[in-house]
């Protein structure tokens, strides 16, 4: 970080580099948590996924009127997360398992209701 920083010092015309110094040195030590945790993996594909799908979401929704409507469609889409199958991953014992199942979470046999109901109460033309 040290070496960065002089790299910065010595570069201070270029504003975006400055820029992202400072966020590398402000998030520093979140950076490096799965050194304390051997458990982490130290990959964020899973988190970054997660990121771009709330991001287009909230984007295509243009806002809120009011915060309560925020913070019930989050819980809803971190709920609907949770159940997400995993398509795609680097470890093959992840690969179509849902998150609370590699949590070790016993799910019943309608685990899913958003899917159930989506399925269950479809409009039929």
């Amino acid at each position: 970080m040290h070496d960065l920083e002089l790299f910065a010092k010595e570069n201070k015309g270029y504003g975006k580099l400055n820029k992202a110094i400072e966020i590398l040195h402000y998030n520093f030590e979140l950076l490096l948590t799965h050194f304390d945790h051997p458990e982490m993996s130290p990959y964020n594909n899973v988190l970054e996924g997660f990121n771009s799908v709330l991001q287009r979401r909230i984007w295509l929704m243009k806002g809120f009127k009011k915060d309560i409507n925020i913070d019930r469609w989050l819980k809803l889409l971190l709920l609907d997360w949770r159940f997400h199958v995993l398509k795609e991953s680097a470890f093959e014992n992840r690969k179509g398992k849902m998150p609370l199942e590699l949590a070790g979470v016993t799910l019943p046999k309608i685990y899913n209701w958003l899917t159930f109901v989506r399925k269950s109460y479809r409009k039929k033309h």
